[in-house]
């Protein structure tokens, strides 16, 4: 699981790369999150759900390390969703602001 973070971050970093055609690093770093952060999200909610299933095992200590797993995945989350959240709300703003002139 921890090969997630380090593939998130090489994605990341890569889009990040390819979207530095602007002078101001802000936009690149809001159009790569934009970009990259819903598969992660999306990637992060499946496997939780995969592991989440390891509770129904017979087995004690695989039904915990599905549990303590699961919800490390969705802890995780909530960080990257509200980081987006803003990042849309910011964007959309914008927008608007810019349509009314």
């Amino acid at each position: 699981m921890e090969f997630l973070g380090l593939s998130a971050t090489i994605h990341f970093l890569n889009r990040l790369q390819i979207e530095d055609i602007d002078p101001d690093p802000a936009v690149g770093v809001e159009r790569a999150t934009v970009l990259v952060g819903p598969p992660l999200i999306l990637t992060s909610a499946v496997l939780a759900c995969g592991l989440a299933m390891t509770v129904l095992s017979g087995l004690p200590s695989l039904r915990l390390f599905g549990w303590l797993r699961a919800f490390a995945m969705v802890a995780a989350l909530r960080p990257i969703a509200m980081f987006l959240s803003k990042i849309v709300r910011r964007t959309s703003q914008r927008s608007l602001v810019r349509s009314r002139k």
